[in-house]
């Protein structure tokens, strides 16, 4: 399959759109707006389609409408106003959720929820994300994250990685890894 400038394009690849964003106002997954809320509920099909078949089977809006979705989920869990919130953030996360922290330690899920709500308020962003379908009902997302404190100005980069599970018709995750690393020039 070619995409748009006339390359062969695997979907067996991750893909990814190299685009600086700042973290909108994102609404709950029950108020997505209509098209990404009927990829949303069709997820294990275009999952399906995304499989790595090597028979090129998916066209790249198809591509780019998954990594929009789950951009949005994940600028979901950057938002303010959703990490003071167990009830907001708990949404997103699947019961058996588990972080691996930048100091080696490991974090259920309660453990998270309990360390948003006592979290300093930072400044959030994402970059460079990148979307891997590893099953039907599995996503690998990787992005470069940078939290920034508004009081001193002082800056943190990582490399982020999340793995989203479909579970009961929701895309939920399962796991979250954060690695520090430089900032790119």
């Amino acid at each position: 399959m070619k995409n748009s400038k006339n390359r062969d394009f695997c979907p067996a690849q991750p893909v990814s759109r190299k685009k600086s964003i700042a973290v909108p106002d994102i609404r709950d997954q029950n108020s997505l707006p209509r098209e990404k809320m009927r990829l949303y509920s069709q997820a294990a099909d275009v999952g399906c389609q995304l499989a790595p078949c090597g028979k090129g089977c998916c066209s790249c809006s198809t591509v780019i409408q998954m990594i929009d979705l789950f951009r949005d989920l994940e600028e979901r869990l950057l938002q303010p106003e959703v990490r003071r919130s167990p009830d907001e953030a708990g949404k997103l996360l699947a019961a058996d959720f588990i972080e691996f922290g930048s100091s080696g330690a490991v974090y259920s899920r309660q453990q998270i929820l309990d360390g948003l709500l006592k979290e300093s308020p930072m400044a959030l962003s994402a970059t460079d994300f990148s979307v891997r379908v590893l099953s039907d009902s599995v996503v690998l997302v990787t992005y470069r994250g940078m939290s920034r404190d508004p009081a001193s100005g002082r800056e943190w980069h990582s490399l982020r990685s999340s793995i989203w599970k479909l579970v009961d018709g929701r895309w939920l995750m399962t796991f979250h890894q954060g690695t520090p690393t430089r900032q790119i020039p």
